[in-house]
């Protein structure tokens, strides 16, 4: 334990920790959007000129799975940059209440994700981060751990 900085620092330090975890996961969550984007593209290539051939009735499975694999694509795309640009936001001391709220979506993705999602919650809900917060706020700098990383 330190004691030349005090709470502050301590809280500097545990947002640092999890901005980095924001980057990390976010990160992977792109990278998985990324190979589901080459899957589908690989997939629907090879099966689009057999589609063409197929009766008019028959194109409705076809249809209905491109819709859900699309709709898994942009939620994944959209989480990815969400988790970057809320441990981006968490550097610069910004958009608390935006960072609480994409990690209570991670809450939902059990086991990993809700582990995530409550060390992100009960770091940023402590009172003395809510003051780091506001502090941020009142000087109106444009940044104060982003120059340190």
């Amino acid at each position: 334990m330190r004691h030349d900085g005090g709470e502050a620092e301590r809280d500097l330090d545990y947002l640092k920790v999890v901005a980095a975890f924001h980057y990390l996961v976010g990160g992977f969550v792109l990278a998985l959007a990324l190979l589901l984007t080459i899957f589908i593209v690989v997939t629907f290539t090879m099966v689009a000129e057999d589609a063409f051939a197929l009766p008019h009735h028959r194109e409705f499975p076809l249809v209905l799975m491109s819709l859900i694999w699309g709709c898994f694509l942009l939620a994944a795309w959209f989480f990815g940059i969400a988790t970057v640009a809320s441990g981006r936001a968490m550097l610069r001391l910004r958009h608390r209440e935006y960072s609480i709220v994409i990690a209570g979506i991670y809450c939902t993705l059990f086991p990993l994700g809700t582990i995530f999602g409550a060390f992100t919650i009960f770091v940023l809900l402590r009172d003395s981060v809510r003051r780091l917060y506001q502090s941020q706020r009142a000087d109106d700098e444009p940044s104060s751990l982003d120059d340190e990383w």
